[in-house]
């Protein structure tokens, strides 16, 4: 140890040569002592290493200490320290000299008070000075595993950061947290700290910053880095903050930003449709979570078997910030020429909304049932007939939602029981609907 400090102390006195351009007296002088110092095991020339830079001139040689300058008055000096591998940078302080005589001692100075804890320090000097960078041991994390980063990049949303940081080997996974996800484009960035939405055929490449806990350094010589299962050993590694932080990228493949897929749309609107003898066409809404897309814009649509009965297809085909094609299919029923009406509607259900009695007359109002032509309405003189569909007294088809029957059997029951279904009617086929629950009137 004494013959290395022998050795920095020739190297500074060739640097107080360096730094001094005119003879000045003593009185104008002053001396500047620089020591690394290791707060952990209280040793100094420990822990990290600094370079010093005064005025103009540039040193960038690495020291850990025994370093002693004479130097003129208001000299502008700037240190820089930089740790050792599984040390943390704790900062600048004021040092007090150990040692006698110019004789290096253990420890040779020691921290008094706190000037800094920039890894960058400047001062002007004016008086004889003794400062230390101090360092102290930090654990060293020597792997990390990432996961869950969304790499399906759209033009219409915003980017969802999902990335995080998954359990290691070394069970330090705890002391690690991301920071902050980037996708760097060719002309823009977007950060999860920044959100926004990437743009349509341009390039981004993935970067992640991690940072550890207090206490905790990113080892920076055999760090393993694992993604998606796979350890990789060609990613891009900036360390920072004295080794508490990395950034890292070239683990996620860059991507080149395709229209979204229009299967991811929700389409509604299509409804089965009468035969008409022309080509049956639909106006479909076509939305992407909120926002309603515009054909001609984002979409084109096409047809086929769209003109006689049977199942007619809707191709959406997606265009500028949408890509690939979605079908939706839809039935064409009706007056065939060959008289084939296998795919009639079959109408929904009615209601009986109002019912009177009065003499021989019952009026009823019913309410609409989708693609009903006309209603059935039968009226019979007990429930339990009513419910079993037997011997109804009166049984009648009716198009109106609105109307009255008179029979002398109306008005020879005291109480009667009514119920009504739908029918629609496609040439040779008929399709009923379901009967309403039956309506007592007395």
């Amino acid at each position: 140890m004494l013959k290395k400090m022998k050795t920095l102390l020739f190297v500074a006195g060739i640097l107080v040569l360096a730094f001094q351009t005119t003879k000045v007296s003593a009185e104008e002088n002053y001396s500047v002592s620089i020591c690394s110092y290791d707060i952990t095991n209280s040793q100094s020339c420990k822990g990290g290493q600094f370079r010093i830079y005064c005025d103009d001139y540039g040193n960038d040689e690495l020291y850990y200490g025994g370093n002693n300058y004479f130097l003129m008055k208001n000299t502008v000096i700037r240190v820089k320290a930089y740790p050792d591998n599984g040390y943390a940078f704790v900062g600048w302080y004021k040092g007090k000299y150990l040692g006698g005589d110019n004789q290096v001692a253990e420890p040779y100075t020691t921290p008094v008070a706190e000037l800094s804890t920039d890894t960058e320090y400047t001062f002007v000097l004016s008086e004889d000075t003794v400062i230390c960078p101090v360092f102290e041991k930090s654990y060293l994390i020597n792997f990390v595993d990432i996961g869950n980063v969304w790499d399906r990049l759209d033009p219409i949303h915003e980017i969802p950061f999902t990335g995080e940081v998954n359990p290691n080997e070394d069970g330090l996974d705890q002391f690690i947290s991301i920071d902050e996800e980037r996708w760097i484009g060719e002309e823009d960035m977007i950060t999860s700290k920044t959100p926004g939405k990437v743009a349509l055929g341009k390039k981004y490449s993935y970067e992640t910053t991690i940072r550890a806990a207090e206490g905790y350094v990113f080892n920076t010589s055999e760090i393993r880095f694992v993604y998606g299962g796979t350890e990789y050993e060609n990613v891009q590694i900036k360390y920072e903050d004295n080794n508490r932080k990395v950034t890292v990228s070239g683990f996620v493949p860059d991507t080149v930003v395709k229209p979204m897929s229009i299967k991811e749309a929700k389409i509604t609107g299509v409804e089965d449709k009468e035969y008409t003898g022309k080509a049956i066409t639909q106006t479909p809404k076509i939305t992407v979570e909120n926002t309603v897309l515009v054909e001609g814009v984002d979409y084109e649509i096409s047809y086929a078997n769209n003109v006689n009965q049977g199942t007619a297809t809707m191709t959406i085909t997606g265009k500028g910030n949408y890509g690939e094609t979605a079908t939706v299919t839809f039935k064409i029923y009706g007056k065939m020429v060959n008289k084939d009406y296998s795919t009639g509607k079959t109408p929904g259900k009615t209601a009986i909304k109002k019912a009177k009695k009065k003499g021989k007359k019952l009026s009823l109002k019913l309410s609409k049932a989708k693609y009903a032509q006309k209603y059935e309405i039968r009226i019979y003189k007990s429930k339990k007939e009513a419910k079993k569909d037997k011997n109804p007294i009166i049984k009648k088809k009716v198009k109106k939602l609105n109307y009255s029957i008179s029979s002398k059997k109306i008005k020879k029951y005291k109480t009667i029981y009514v119920r009504v279904r739908a029918i629609a009617t496609y040439g040779n086929l008929t399709r009923l609907g379901k009967w309403t629950k039956v309506k007592v009137v007395k």
